[in-house]
């Protein structure tokens, strides 16, 4: 069996392919990707802690540790992401607003 160089022509590219294009088309699919990975915790944590002015004192411990973590795959201590984002929520009733329902929202969707 022999091998044969085939060109981008030959294989249904149309131009020169230059490194640049390919890194531009990794770099596209990286962020498609990503555009769909969830956000990280501690980014989630931190615009609650910049909406919400006066934290419900119950909801402190868990927003706190929240804002230690990357992803639901992940613990703080002996306690794991998705136990805290729960008690979270069950701690922040008294967050009203639009801010409040899109990152309960957000949140409740990681834990399913």
């Amino acid at each position: 069996m022999t091998m044969t160089n085939r060109g981008p022509q030959q294989l249904g590219l149309v131009g020169p392919l230059t490194i640049g294009a390919v890194l531009a088309h990794k770099l596209a699919d990286a962020i498609d990707t990503k555009a769909d990975a969830p956000r990280p915790l501690h980014v989630i944590a931190q615009e609650i802690y910049d909406n919400w002015t006066k934290v419900y004192f119950g909801a402190v411990p868990y927003l706190r540790a929240m804002n230690t973590l990357d992803s639901m795959t992940d613990n703080y201590g002996c306690d794991g992401a998705e136990e805290i984002v729960l008690r979270f929520l069950c701690n922040a009733k008294t967050w009203k607003g639009d801010v409040a329902r899109r990152i309960k929202a957000e949140l409740k969707g990681m834990v399913k």
